[in-house]
């Protein structure tokens, strides 16, 4: 083949990618975020405290938007007005008077201006708002339920992106320590609800393949963080000129810089090449594994738990609490509890997960009565985990280790070496 002919054929992919790559690749959307509206709930102002900051500074540290802090509060009842002006000074091309009322508030023209050159608006408002009592006697405090709605909204193209709701509790002795500790949780639970939303979710591509490892673009620039997931998405244009996209690959994210990010490849169903889309998976952040363990010493001890591992923000080593139950062996009044802290090391070998893992804790047993916890034991379990991923949200596991509960007083040691096997799910 002719060498200009050659090159003709080579600039022509290199375009054709660099199209691809570019309509694949997130862009920073600007931002307009509203106050929290409360108007028909009574919460104490004092209680609500610096929530409005926090609910910006999620978008903030985000980085995947460009935040403009509102001053205004607008009810979810003031949304369909609020789209209808939009609206009707776009479309219609009407002149913004100095003021625009909108529910309780007075919007200046300057600000109205403002909102309609913004790519989304974000209005958040309770929906629901509830504090109850709980318990009695010297058991008795304060159960505070949140239901809080963000509602985003598209000026460009004058539509409701979408509406999430978060719901929070808190407990405390004290009722407005209760409200504040459900206040506190909003963040946590709306970071992970915008990452759920498609037109929010970071897409970029494959900038270089090393082995098992890519590197992908985008990182602390666009809040990628080490555990993130991604998938490597394949497209192909079917006989019917269609294109049709699939997942072809797992990453995990290992290390983050700048402007770039380090992924292991946890399965692959082809060869990953440079160019192509990357997608981010949206997780809260936890691996949740539902196990029995079966001890053999002087008897028999069978456990049934529950384990979770904390996975955005760490990948080799991460944080690990664990609650179970013993159910045999193992005999006192009330409902037998343990319950560890502890940590994890992981390895991955494409879709198979090798953990060590040691937790060191409590136990004791939760009457049915109002006497309260009755602590019995302190001790801990170490183990070695074998997973495989067979599906992009569970795993199936099997380990062995060693298990040793000290009793206290009149209760009585139990332990020994011990088998089991779970399952984990990724969320």
């Amino acid at each position: 083949m002719p060498f200009k002919k050659v090159m003709s054929v080579f600039l022509l992919l290199t375009v054709s990618l660099t199209i691809v790559f570019s309509q694949t690749v997130y862009k920073k959307k600007d931002i307009a975020v509203f106050k929290l509206s409360y108007y028909q709930w009574s919460i104490p102002n004092r209680v609500l405290g610096n929530i409005d900051e926090e609910i910006r500074k999620v978008f903030v540290d985000l980085n995947r938007f460009n935040v403009i802090g509102m001053t205004y509060r607008l009810g979810k009842n003031d949304v369909n007005a609020f789209i209808a002006s939009i609206k009707k000074y776009k479309e219609q091309n009407v002149q913004i008077p100095e003021k625009v009322q909108m529910g309780k508030e007075y919007f200046t023209q300057a600000d109205m201006n403002r909102l309609i050159s913004s790519f989304i608006v974000v209005i958040p408002s309770v929906a629901y708002f509830n504090v109850e009592r709980t318990g009695s006697g010297a058991r008795r405090s304060y159960k505070a339920a949140l239901k809080t709605s963000f509602t985003f909204i598209d000026v460009e193209k004058i539509r409701t992106i979408s509406q999430v709701f978060v719901e929070t509790t808190g407990y405390d002795d004290n009722p407005n320590s209760a409200i504040k500790n459900a206040v506190d949780n909003i963040p946590k639970k709306l970071v992970f609800e915008i990452r759920k939303i498609p037109e929010f979710q970071l897409r970029s591509g494959v900038l270089e393949v090393r082995g098992d490892e890519v590197i992908i673009e985008f990182g602390r620039n666009m809040g990628v963080k080490i555990g993130d997931e991604y998938s490597v998405i394949a497209t192909r244009i079917l006989k019917s000129g269609q294109s049709f996209s699939e997942d072809k690959a797992l990453l995990i994210i290992k290390d983050v810089n700048d402007e770039v990010s380090v992924a292991k490849v946890i399965y692959s169903k082809g060869r990953i090449r440079v160019g192509d889309a990357v997608k981010e998976v949206p997780r809260f952040g936890l691996d949740t594994t539902l196990y029995i363990h079966i001890a053999v010493s002087d008897g028999i001890y069978t456990q049934i738990g529950i384990r979770q591992s904390i996975t955005r923000g760490f990948y080799r080593f991460r944080p690990v609490i664990g609650l179970e139950i013993p159910i045999t062996g193992y005999y006192y009044s009330g409902i037998p509890v343990n319950t560890y802290l502890g940590g994890e090391m992981s390895f991955y070998l494409w879709r198979f997960q090798f953990v060590t893992m040691a937790g060191a804790g409590i136990g004791g047993s939760v009457p049915v009565n109002d006497s309260g916890f009755q602590l019995s034991h302190v001790g801990g379990l170490a183990d070695i985990t074998i997973s495989y991923l067979f599906d992009r949200n569970m795993k199936v596991v099997i380990d062995t280790g060693y298990l040793q509960w000290i009793g206290i007083g009149f209760a009585y040691s139990y332990g020994g070496i011990f088998v089991g096997g779970g399952l984990t799910i990724k969320y």
